[in-house]
């Protein structure tokens, strides 16, 4: 899914599917007009470039008169792993100077400077010449990310040396995996209607969730951030979340005055036809045609969405000759002791064989402790590398790499083709490359109950994305399972799919020009037998799956297609404001779930 979603990753956050490791990161920034700071139009000026760098965590860098002459230079627009700072997480430090020409300081109508420093992960404080002007998340020992966030901020014409050196000072903590200013743009300018006036929803309900008979309330919130006045017409639409038909329900308008320096909320009421997920969009407008806008998604009763079933009618002969065939191969587990071991838990690389005699591996962590253990099967998000988690002290993790993800690319390796077109094949089905992944999945579960430390009565699986996709899968074919922890989860439902993101429009003339003679309807039906909603009614176990409410990679209704077709235990988390990457917020509460379901202390969860 990285190639083909990349753009809505860029859009919301950075690429994620992923777990495992990050600890911190921080950051501060210093520009230089005469050190690669140019100026990009009237009234603006780039700062993507000659930045410095050094790691650690001390507040005296962010003095204006510092000393940087011997931090190193770094790039942004990517994270500092891939700037030479490989596995890098805690707190560092950014400084460039830079000069604001004179001639910017002509007029004090707003009274600030817009700067816009991208998006940044995963927390930053934001200082301009020692004062802060701005912060996004919360540091340590609150943490809370806001690397899907991008960083905007005001900075006082009352703090700027005109033509003198300026300091901007960018405290960031990255917690896991890449980290720092990640994706731009890097500027400052002169205000334009969108840096004077912030536009924010406020929600009624917390999880942006609402039921009937209750209307769906669309509450604007209106922050001015200039002298000047402005009189405003405000226009919401209730949209459907279908990207392929722009379909609208219904539209209001009402007028809002802004005085000044301001803050104004003005509600708006829907009633929706029927269950579903909603796109708000909001717009002010003034006698100038400047417009500001701002866009939510919102559910309604998303519980009883009915999504039609899209089984072949040897679904259920397929799936259990596939799982046959499965058994019918020799696993023959082997286990490597590995030197990422620590003082609380013992670490090997796992290799075994999987359906169609293909090789797999893993990273099996087992406490040092007396067992038997409970156990939680991870699954990775796409085409991503899964590694020891040494960090769960109190269960054994099996980190899988399904086929060509990770480690396990020795017999199916995708070198540069899109990972989920492999073994499209209209008269085999049984070769898409899915279907054996899934069948990884229970090859994995094989190995946990093959060792004699498990307790097999408390096995759990998780994961974020396509992970969440494996997790559904392995808990509706395994009733070994015993429960199920879907973070944002891809692969269900997939003709609601092609409506609400733009996977097909983009990859099925891909797919028909790689195998000529494949048709739509061919593409749809192999895509069926590995579609999560046609499983989900299989799984047993209890289920706790968690949604963010923005996303636009794996949108909400189909998360919600293939849980509302899971008939056991279950319960679901919103989290209103996020994308594709609620595992950060989401995280600890599925450990606290998962200890009391597995039975096992949450501190070593």
């Amino acid at each position: 899914m990285r190639r083909f979603m990349l753009k809505y990753y860029k859009k919301l956050s950075k690429s994620i599917f992923i777990f495992i490791g990050k600890v911190g990161f921080c950051l501060v920034f210093v520009f230089s007009l005469h050190s690669g700071i140019t100026i990009a139009r009237q009234g603006q000026l780039k700062i993507d470039d000659r930045w410095v760098m050094k790691t650690g965590d001390n507040p005296d860098w962010a003095k204006t008169d510092f000393d940087d002459s011997a931090w190193k230079s770094i790039r942004v627009g990517e994270s500092w792993e891939k700037t030479g700072y490989t596995e890098y997480d805690g707190y560092a430090w950014y400084r460039i100077r830079f000069v604001f020409p004179e001639k910017w300081n002509q007029s004090e109508e707003h009274g600030f400077l817009s700067l816009s420093l991208g998006f940044i992960d995963d927390v930053d404080v934001t200082y301009f010449n020692g004062e802060k002007v701005g912060s996004s998340g919360s540091m340590p020992p609150e943490f809370s990310t806001a690397y899907y966030i991008a960083r905007k901020y005001r900075i006082p014409t009352t703090l700027i040396h005109w033509d003198k050196p300026n300091v901007i000072a960018v405290r960031v903590y990255d917690r896991r995996r890449d980290g720092g200013f990640y994706k731009g743009p890097y500027v400052i300018k002169e205000p334009e209607i969108d840096d004077i006036l912030d536009l924010n929803f406020e929600l009624k309900n917390s999880n942006g969730i609402y039921h009937h008979p209750d209307p769906l309330p669309v509450t604007l919130n209106v922050q001015s951030y200039s002298n000047t006045d402005y009189q405003m017409t405000f226009v919401c639409t209730l949209k459907s979340d279908r990207l392929d038909k722009d379909i609208i329900y219904a539209t209001k308008r009402s007028s809002i005055h802004v005085n000044g320096k301001s803050n104004v909320t003005e509600t708006l009421e829907f009633y929706p036809s029927g269950p579903g997920f909603y796109n708000i969009i909001s717009a002010l407008s003034n006698n100038n045609d400047e417009t500001v806008k701002k866009s939510i998604m919102l559910g309604y009763d998303p519980e009883n969405i009915k999504t039609e079933l899209t089984r072949e009618n040897d679904f259920e002969e397929f799936w259990e000759k596939r799982k046959q065939e499965l058994a019918q191969v020799d696993p023959a587990f082997k286990m490597i002791k590995s030197d990422r071991s620590t003082d609380d838990v013992d670490v090997y690389l796992v290799e075994m064989c999987s359906y169609g005699n293909v090789r797999v591996k893993g990273w099996y962590t087992v406490p040092k402790k007396d067992g038997p253990h409970a156990a939680i099967l991870s699954v990775p998000g796409y085409t991503s590398t899964m590694w020891p988690n040494v960090n769960r002290t109190n269960v054994a993790t099996f980190a899988l790499n399904p086929r060509g993800h990770g480690n396990s690319k020795d017999d199916i390796d995708p070198k540069g083709t899109e990972y989920m077109f492999l073994g499209f094949d209209p008269d085999h089905p049984e070769k898409y490359i899915y279907i054996g992944a899934y069948l990884d999945c229970i090859r994995a579960v094989d190995f946990l109950v093959s060792r004699p430390e498990i307790d097999k009565s408390r096995i759990g699986v998780e994961g974020v994305s396509q992970g969440g996709g494996l997790s559904f899968a392995t808990a509706a074919l395994d009733q070994r399972i015993k429960c199920c922890a879907p973070d944002i989860p891809w692969m269900g439902d997939w003709i609601g799919y092609l409506e609400a993101a733009d996977w097909r429009h983009e990859n099925y003339p891909v797919l028909i020009k790689m195998h000529p003679g494949l048709t739509f309807s061919d593409i749809n039906r192999i895509l069926s037998y590995m579609d999560t909603m046609n499983l989900a009614d299989r799984i047993k176990c209890p289920l706790l799956m968690a949604v963010g409410l923005q996303d636009a990679v794996c949108p909400p209704r189909n998360s919600f297609a293939t849980y509302n077709q899971v008939h056991s235990e279950k319960e679901y988390r919103i989290y209103p404001f996020s994308g594709h990457g609620v595992w950060r917020k989401h995280n600890d509460v599925k450990n606290k779930w998962m200890a009391k379901i597995l039975n096992v202390e949450e501190s070593g969860l």
